[in-house]
């Protein structure tokens, strides 16, 4: 983003990059990524995303840390293992795969609610059968 000014009181503020809570606008970090990528074969296919939210302002001038988050997952076909009239999958992922913490906000909770997630590593195991 490169630009977010927001009317709070009358008064125009640069809410750029900034946590926002003292003004009417949402947490708003200069750079927010995500990047993806799968590989397969065979069937098999693996599948990656890199999430990053970049550090901004806190609203006292102070600085948040940035958060980088990578969620991994694998699926596998079964083949017959379930029978024939089915075309079957398992999955097995992870989100928050490093298990990273959210960046110390000092607000409520300790972290911001609007741009990281507290709940660290989840992992997921998931089947999918089709006729």
């Amino acid at each position: 983003m490169l630009e977010y000014d927001v009317i709070n009181a009358g008064v125009a503020v640069d809410a750029l990059g900034k946590l926002n809570r003292a003004n009417v606008g949402a947490p708003n970090q200069r750079l927010r990524a995500a990047a993806g990528a799968s590989w397969s074969l065979g069937g098999v296919q693996v599948t990656g995303l890199l999430r990053h939210v970049g550090g901004y302002e806190d609203d006292a001038g102070g600085s948040i840390d940035g958060f980088t988050t990578l969620d991994l997952n694998a699926r596998w076909p079964l083949g017959g293992l379930v029978g024939d009239r089915f075309d079957a999958h398992v999955t097995l992922g992870a989100a928050n795969l490093l298990d990273e913490d959210p960046p110390f906000v000092n607000i409520a909770g300790s972290y911001d609610p609007r741009s990281s997630d507290p709940r660290g590593r989840r992992l997921f195991l998931s089947l999918e059968l089709r006729r």
